[in-house]
């Protein structure tokens, strides 16, 4: 999996898209000073990477509202409605979110699209994976899950992961731009 840096993802869109669609990208996953600080908060006491994935977990699962709309929320807008107590999040939306402060972190984090849970059961959902020395960690807050074994899934790089938040905007503009990002290529299961 490849976690572009600023400089190589925007390289990558570059060579994918015209001008005025290259002004029109989101990253759904950019993070901001106050995400950071969030994650270094969360994650003070953690001595390695394992822990630093479970207290980001942690400090997320203690907002699971199962009656989120669709909505397709970047991590920064996720991030500004946190402590609303009226608003509720979404698999993607606490994806995005994980992934900003995963990677504030330094952790290897990415973006999973789910075809069958770990239940076996046909879902459109969506996780982290969080790769560590010697294993790989699906990050579920949704279904508040620290490493679900879910069954078949598609590990998304971040190019992929932006066209992935495009696909879900109801503006044509945005879905024809994300149709001339690579597709999701392999399936894992």
């Amino acid at each position: 999996m490849v976690e572009f840096g600023i400089q190589a993802l925007q390289e990558a869109l570059r060579e994918r898209l015209t001008e005025g669609q290259l002004a029109e990208v989101v990253n759904p996953m950019a993070s901001t000073e106050a995400i950071d600080l969030w994650a270094r908060s969360l994650t003070k006491e953690a001595p390695n990477d394992l822990e630093k994935a479970r207290a980001l977990f942690d400090g997320l699962t203690r907002r699971i509202d199962p009656r989120s709309e669709q909505s397709a929320r970047t991590a920064q807008a996720v991030f500004a409605a946190w402590d609303d107590p009226k608003e509720s999040f979404n698999c993607q939306e606490y994806t995005k979110l994980f992934l900003a402060l995963g990677r504030a972190v330094g952790l290897k984090a990415f973006y999973v699209h789910l075809d069958v849970d770990h239940a076996g059961r046909a879902v459109n959902h969506d996780c982290a994976i969080v790769f560590l020395e010697d294993k790989a960690l699906m990050i579920d807050p949704a279904y508040r899950w620290f490493g679900v074994p879910h069954r078949e899934y598609v590990v998304l790089d971040d190019v992929q992961a932006i066209a992935h938040h495009h696909f879900q905007s109801t503006k044509v503009a945005s879905c024809e731009l994300a149709t001339r990002l690579p597709p999701f290529k392999a399936q894992c299961s």
